[in-house]
């Protein structure tokens, strides 16, 4: 038995990557076809995207549905509600895809800020060259702390191993040659 995250199922990316369903990723894609068609702020984007995920969730009997099938059944719909100028303009990008600094920081051997930083670099790497767009790092608190945590660190020192993590992050993604743009967020 799976046990699938708010009973929704997986997503299948362009690369074979099965990742969580968030009706965030979902409503942006929605919300940047909506403006292409021309909608300012489409009045139906929240009960749209739940409407979506409501199906996933209760009618939906896979537990994995392919990028393409998503993109179809997102177009069907619209189409069907009478906003085929959205439907004709939605298209279904690779998910949002989440990692936790903290977890990487566990995974560092003894010299933890040196190889955090290292194995952070190379995650970036691989996230461009599978051409994921959307990125997301969370527990970056937690991370400054498991970072600090055998330095007896001074309160003070914490906002600034944040700020140099996001810094870090920053200058890596900034770096990355641009034949596409990944939007990269942390917390």
């Amino acid at each position: 038995m799976v046990a699938l995250k708010q009973g929704l199922p997986l997503i299948q990316n362009d690369q074979g990557v099965a990742v969580t369903f968030e009706s965030d990723w979902l409503k942006a894609a929605v919300d940047r076809a909506a403006r292409k068609a021309g909608y300012e702020s489409w009045w139906l984007l929240d009960e749209f995207s739940s409407a979506v995920s409501q199906y996933l969730r209760h009618d939906y009997t896979l537990n994995i549905i392919e990028l393409p099938s998503l993109e179809r059944v997102v177009r069907a719909t619209l189409r069907d509600i009478g906003y085929r100028e959205i439907a004709v303009r939605f298209r279904a990008v690779n998910p949002f895809q989440c990692m936790s600094l903290a977890e990487c920081v566990r995974a560092a051997d003894p010299c933890r800020e040196t190889t955090f930083f290292k194995r952070l670099a190379e995650r970036i790497a691989r996230l461009h060259d599978a051409k994921v767009q959307h990125f997301h790092f969370h527990d970056l608190h937690l991370c400054a702390r498991r970072l600090l945590e055998d330095e007896n660190a001074q309160p003070w020192a914490y906002p600034l191993m944040r700020a140099r993590i996001v810094a870090f992050v920053r200058t890596k993604v900034e770096a990355l040659p641009w034949r596409w743009k990944m939007q990269c967020t942390i917390r």
